[in-house]
């Protein structure tokens, strides 16, 4: 058995109902917290089946307040022992920048009332399971986004949470990727429209010549387009090989100009090239 000296954990103090604005500010009464801590704290019990797990797992009591942490937690925070997670919410943990905004502690502020992680706390403790995302901004105006799973758990007569975080900013980095990669694409794809449709009314020979030119271009700017996102999903799962290559900026913002002059949103507008701002590169 795994028994803590309370003697080194700094414990918030006890809080009224009053010092909150959102979620109960109570907390455990430091024997009962010890109390609590020893009974998750078996080596066959929830630390085999926590330390086994890839994620952030926490079990907290009815306040709140963390009585179990995993390996995992020890690796985010870079520290060896994880008594500097007992007792603390959440957001003491995490050192969320809203923690500390109202005395009563993490989900206690303004702010909140729009937390997932407290959000689903509070759901669980009703007996159901809830699962939400949840943003994070730290120390330093550092965000992290996450997945939370909070699960009701019944244990010697008393109500806990078992909480976990799953990492999912790589998904967030994807979908706003993605997001650009169709946006820049149907623009170029919305060009190419524009000239061909052009294309059809023009019987001059140089004209028609000229517009193929900027044609063929743009069909070249997709391709690279499509690279491009190509390029970026071998980034994200650590197989691009990087190939450095010069490239005539004169030239590449010459055909950004030809491709909005043709596009839906170029209509009725003139669009040139200031070679000024060039020359102060």
């Amino acid at each position: 058995m795994v028994l803590f000296n309370f003697r080194h954990i700094t414990l918030p103090r006890t809080m009224i109902p009053e010092d909150t604005y959102f979620a109960p500010a109570e907390r455990a009464e430091a024997q009962k917290l010890k109390e609590q801590v020893d009974l998750f704290s078996r080596e066959d019990g929830p630390q085999l089946v926590g330390n086994a797990m890839p994620m952030i797992f926490l079990i907290l009591n009815k306040e709140r307040q963390i009585v179990y942490a995993n390996n995992r937690v020890l690796d985010v925070l870079g520290v060896d022992d994880f008594r500097c997670a007992i007792g603390k919410r959440i957001g003491e943990l995490f050192h969320c920048v809203h923690a500390t905004e109202a005395a009563g502690g993490c989900g206690t502020s303004r702010h909140c009332e729009n937390c997932g992680a407290v959000n689903a706390i509070l759901e669980s403790q009703k007996g159901a399971q809830s699962i939400k995302e949840c943003r994070l901004t730290m120390d330093g105006e550092l965000s992290a986004d996450y997945n939370v799973w909070a699960t009701p758990h019944l244990a010697d007569g008393q109500m806990f949470t078992f909480f976990t975080l799953q990492d999912i900013q790589h998904e967030k980095r994807r979908k706003a990727l993605e997001r650009t990669f169709f946006h820049d694409i149907l623009n170029t794809a919305g060009g190419i429209s524009g000239l061909t449709e052009v294309l059809s009314f023009v019987d001059d020979a140089t004209e028609r010549e000229e517009l193929f030119g900027l044609l063929n271009k743009s069909s070249h700017k997709l391709i690279e387009e499509i690279r491009s996102a190509r390029a970026l999903s071998l980034a994200e799962n650590g197989e691009l090989k990087l190939e450095l290559v010069e490239v005539d900026l004169v030239e590449m913002i010459g055909d950004c100009i030809s491709s909005y002059r043709n596009h839906i949103v170029g209509i009725g507008r003139q669009i040139d090239l200031y070679w000024g701002a060039l020359s102060a590169i």
